[in-house]
């Protein structure tokens, strides 16, 4: 086991609730290396790139030392907030393009029960880049919310299409102990910037440095090495990005920025920081 995955089992046991997951641990036309979209938010301190699937909308996850936005915390805009255990963040091991048989990351660190499932899903694209469509979980036999295992390696899609296999949760809902809508700055679009607690920061950072020191250097020409320097942000146990680690990500705060050209909507921002 190398030093990542090692991180990674750290990590999931530092998450895990003290209860037991919800499920048994059954659980993005070109490839990766030349569709690779780079993107940076204004006043981000250590940036993560996104790794696009054919289209520029994908929303990016940053780290920001002094966001800007109105109080607003979990829950808020009407909607019920998830469950504490829900995985939001988890580390991507393996991940395949649409209609693609080539899978980039590295299988051997999957367990073989996960692996088969993997194999077994397939990905509808979706028209809304901020909602996978879950006819998925069915495909693979995930019932009721057996995806949120935090503890355990899940399949998962994006709205574009891909497939992942995900890594036990680095950060949980539970963990964020704030999440806020705002405007940006420099233009008209919406963020959703998330705070989190001190076992999440610390994990965060231990598990992007890991990342970093491992795989970046060979990302920009190896897609193994960028699929596995990757990071996906799950809402209802869909990918709504995967971005990849460009440095260390020590502040524990954290910038969901929504799909170009037009961003986030105030009320696309408002409804994703009542989820979290």
């Amino acid at each position: 086991m190398n030093v990542l995955h090692e991180t990674i089992d750290d990590i999931a046991g530092e998450v895990t609730p003290a209860s037991p997951p919800v499920g048994p641990a059954m659980l993005r036309g070109r490839r990766m290396r030349k569709r690779r979209l780079t993107a940076a938010i204004a006043g981000s301190t250590a940036a993560l790139a996104i790794v696009a699937a054919g289209a520029a909308s994908i929303p990016a996850l940053t780290s920001q030392d002094n966001p800007t936005a109105p109080a607003a915390g979990p829950g808020a805009g009407g909607a019920a907030p998830a469950p504490a255990d829900t995985p939001l963040v988890r580390p991507v091991l393996l991940k395949s393009d649409p209609g693609s048989a080539t899978a980039y990351g590295d299988s051997s660190q999957v367990n073989p029960a996960t692996l088969k499932l993997f194999r077994q899903l397939t990905c509808q694209p979706e028209m809304n880049p901020l909602a996978a469509d879950s006819s998925w979980e069915a495909t693979v036999g995930y019932s009721g919310t057996r995806w949120n295992a935090p503890g355990s390696e899940v399949v998962s899609c994006d709205p574009f299409g891909v497939k992942y296999v995900l890594g036990p949760a680095v950060v949980a809902a539970g963990q964020v102990t704030s999440a806020r809508a705002s405007q940006e700055q420099n233009g008209h679009a919406w963020v959703v910037t998330l705070t989190l607690n001190g076992t999440a920061k610390a994990a965060v950072k231990k598990l992007t440095s890991s990342q970093y020191k491992s795989y970046y250097p060979r990302s920009p020409t190896d897609a193994n090495a960028a699929a596995l320097d990757s990071n996906a942000f799950i809402v209802n146990g869909n990918v709504i990005s995967a971005p990849i680690v460009q440095s260390p990500l020590t502040t524990g705060t954290l910038v969901l920025a929504g799909p170009e050209p037009n961003g986030l909507s105030e009320a696309e921002a408002e409804a994703l920081a009542a989820r979290m």
